[in-house]
């Protein structure tokens, strides 16, 4: 076991290690022998842990590039009225649920397939989305969204356009991120922009990048289930570059 007052330099003289360090992971896999068997908690900005059976090395991120965003705040919050919920359902329906559960490849249990379907509901913040009770008949998923595409049409506004599907009971969510290369410490991760009514047919967003930004754009469906479609494609195009855009 790792003991504070024997030198770092130390153990990386015991342990042969496989390091591949990934940029935005920023994790390394650790090989121990039988001199160390095992090491735990933090080090020099650095955590020792254990992640499915395998042995890693994380940076510890002290400082997250968005600390109790209000977004954050309101998917904890879901997450948390999701979960007390489950224990007020009727029994009846906790068994439909776990029979619905055990249908679906991603989940597998009752309470799983519930959290994941009120969560995708309320974290879609559309008054027309409301949590649900009991699962729907199936767990067959609404149709996906065809014919994406996207354009500036000013330099602050991108217009996001489809054809289908093209129903009220059917929603599309629209989520952006920017390029992987933009900053060596920024968190890179999808972010919901809105969720609309499919029949819409498309949705102006005032976004807040700078010209010459890398932007990633890609849709689904999502109904009123908490069911949803695969995801569309990626789309980069870059801020300011108004009218179609050369792939």
């Amino acid at each position: 076991m790792f003991c504070g007052c024997i030198p770092f330099s130390f153990f990386l003289s015991c342990i042969p290690c496989v390091l591949w360090f990934e940029s935005f992971h920023k994790m390394a896999k650790i090989t121990y022998t039988a001199i160390v068997s095992d090491i735990r908690g933090k080090l020099r900005g650095d955590v020792f842990t254990a992640y499915r059976g395998t042995h890693i090395i994380r940076t510890h991120c002290a400082n997250p590039a968005n600390p109790q965003t209000i977004r954050q705040q309101q998917v904890r919050a879901n997450w948390s009225t999701t979960m007390g919920c489950w224990w007020h359902l009727p029994t009846t329906y906790q068994e439909l649920w776990e029979k619905y559960g055990q249908r679906k490849t991603d989940t597998r249990t009752g309470i799983g397939a519930y959290m994941q379907a009120n969560a995708r509901l309320l974290n879609a913040d559309h008054p027309e989305l409301v949590k649900v009770e009991h699962p729907p008949p199936t767990p067959s998923t609404p149709m996906a969204v065809q014919n994406f595409q996207w354009t500036f049409i000013t330099p602050s506004t991108a217009r996001i356009q489809w054809t289908l599907p093209a129903v009220s009971t059917t929603f599309i969510q629209v989520f952006h991120r920017l390029n992987w290369d933009y900053s060596p410490t920024y968190n890179i991760y999808w972010a919901h922009v809105i969720t609309v009514r499919s029949d819409c047919g498309q949705y102006d967003w005032l976004h807040p990048y700078p010209i010459g930004t890398d932007l990633f754009i890609k849709l689904r469906s999502l109904d009123k289930w908490g069911r949803t479609s695969p995801y569309t494609h990626k789309d980069k195009k870059i801020v300011g570059t108004v009218g179609p855009y050369p792939h």
